[in-house]
């Protein structure tokens, strides 16, 4: 996740507000670094479960910033069309956060009298998207790798991301190459315009021959409606490519893959998961936005009623951990950093 300097005190959850969110703490891990940034999965402990349980969570959102050490207050919800836009069971409670709802829901809290927040703010955070400001790589650098992203919605970009973080599932802990890749794909879905001109930077010039391994790759004429046979493909080229061509393979990957070959809930290769989004309250009364992440849950909080379980996952290996003092030597290079 993002974090930035001078942030590093741990926050209060707010009280009474979130009926149903869960309770996390950032757990300080994160697999690589790519030009200052850490990589996903990282880990959270969900402190609201007796015993407290570690979740894997990828971060989709390079524009704003949770700072370890930290706790906040998210809900935990599937990733569905209706849940992406806040309508069916949560609706007028949660949202994805690029999706249709997110920011009536921070401008509803905002105006809740019982909110803490300070006194010189004067309006709710808002979040950027959709539109959304990336819509592909057609330079002369991507050459045949170029990329045209031809869906603004959210869902679509929500689906592409899952994607995205599956083929990082199957990659590790060997191909960290592949790790990087993906995570960065999933960052440009989502990149404000704002944040826009950096984040194509870093990719334009981070040196490098890279491979994108697609372990979720269908024979021709294969839907993962039709079967479940997938096989590994690289991108060609027996000494790899420029890491910008990487990021846009793994992004037409991506896309080819919800859009035309029908990956998503209910087809082959899709496991469950869910949107970690941090709640409204907690949004205004921390004055600003905070991340959101993508989990590999299982069981999700469910309407009208208090949280339930999510899926643990395993303490994190060596693959999933660099040492602390490293971490917070990284963080406090840069005035931003994921992890």
């Amino acid at each position: 996740m993002k974090a930035h300097a001078g942030l590093f005190a741990v926050l209060a959850l707010l009280g009474p507000g979130a009926l149903l969110a869960d309770n996390f703490t950032w757990g300080g891990t994160y697999i690589a670094n790519w030009d200052g940034f850490g990589t996903s999965p990282y880990t959270a402990i969900d402190t609201s479960l007796n015993p407290h349980q570690t979740i894997q969570i990828f971060c989709l959102d390079f524009n704003d910033s949770i700072a370890p050490p930290l706790n906040w207050s998210a809900s935990v919800i599937p990733v569905s069309q209706a849940n992406v836009a806040g309508t069916g069971g949560f609706a007028g409670q949660y949202a994805a956060q690029y999706g249709g709802d997110y920011n009536s829901l921070l401008t509803s809290a905002f105006n809740d009298p019982s909110n803490p927040r300070p006194a010189s703010e004067h309006t709710a955070p808002q979040i950027s998207g959709p539109p959304f400001a990336f819509t592909g790589d057609t330079s002369a650098a991507a050459g045949a790798y170029a990329v045209n992203i031809t869906t603004q919605d959210p869902y679509t970009r929500y689906l592409m991301a899952a994607w995205l973080f599956t083929d990082i599932l199957h990659a590790l802990p060997g191909d960290v190459h592949s790790d990087m890749i993906a995570q960065v794909a999933a960052w440009e879905l989502f990149v404000n315009a704002s944040n826009t001109g950096e984040l194509t930077h870093d990719v334009d010039t981070y040196g490098g021959s890279y491979v994108f391994n697609n372990y979720l790759a269908l024979a021709t004429g294969q839907t993962y409606l039709t079967t479940s046979t997938v096989h590994t493909q690289s991108t060609p080229g027996s000494s790899g490519i420029s890491f910008q061509q990487a990021v846009d393979a793994a992004l037409a990957a991506a896309q080819t893959a919800v859009i035309t070959d029908h990956w998503g809930p209910g087809s082959n290769q899709y496991i469950s998961w869910g949107l970690v989004t941090a709640t409204p309250d907690y949004v205004i009364g921390y004055g600003q936005p905070v991340q959101e992440f993508l989990s590999p849950t299982t069981v999700f909080d469910q309407p009208h009623n208090q949280q339930n379980p999510l899926s643990p996952v395993p303490e994190p290996g060596a693959v999933f951990l660099l040492a602390t003092a490293a971490g917070i030597v990284l963080w406090t290079q840069r005035a931003r950093l994921v992890a």
